[in-house]
């Protein structure tokens, strides 16, 4: 099953020791070198500060809820050394810009990934002005993501688009795109 990131946000997390809602979904936290959720920022009660819940201590995840074993699953992100490179990162998908051959087709709004994997499976785009004439959105699969930074996604568009316009879903023709960008990190599936 597959998941909209911005849906998660704001789901309640439930421990299945005390059986009552624990903590509520205020992020989601991405890796953008492997384009995985590690885990997912939470709020716990009155706290201001996000603390981390990974994405391995979830034992259920649906658009209605997060199941957790308890709230030992949720941590303060100092405690996770391992993840403090993703923390300092931390690396968002909506609004950064799209291009292919060195030129913007447009901005990400949302990405969809798997809750099974955790990948990240498909990056929902709005196109630049003069592409919305024609299409209202793009969908990017993840084969299609050549590399990223902290400005931009680059993409190699081709079958596996969907380009989304009043009449509805077209594939796009297969494109040819250059994927060395500066500060760039290559995708490692």
């Amino acid at each position: 099953m597959i998941l909209l990131a911005s849906r998660i946000v704001g789901l309640p997390i439930i421990s299945t020791r005390s059986g009552a809602r624990v903590a509520t979904v205020s992020g989601v936290l991405i890796n953008p070198h492997k384009l995985t959720v590690e885990g997912l920022w939470v709020h716990v009660g009155a706290k201001k500060d996000s603390q981390i819940l990974l994405s391995r201590d979830i034992r259920e995840l649906s658009p209605r809820g997060v199941v957790i074993n308890d709230l030992s699953d949720i941590a303060e992100p100092e405690n996770m050394p391992r993840l403090e490179e993703l923390v300092n990162i931390a690396y968002e998908i909506p609004n950064k810009t799209i291009t292919e051959n060195k030129k913007k087709i447009g901005t990400a709004q949302d990405f969809v990934f798997s809750i099974k994997t955790y990948k990240l499976e498909q990056v929902i785009a709005r196109p630049k002005l003069f592409g919305r004439i024609k299409n209202s959105q793009l969908t990017i699969h993840r084969s299609q993501i050549k590399s990223v930074n902290d400005k931009e996604l680059v993409v190699e568009l081709g079958p596996m688009t969907s380009r989304v316009t009043s009449e509805g879903t077209k594939g796009s023709r297969p494109k040819r795109a250059q994927s060395s960008a500066a500060n760039a990190s290559v995708i490692v599936e």
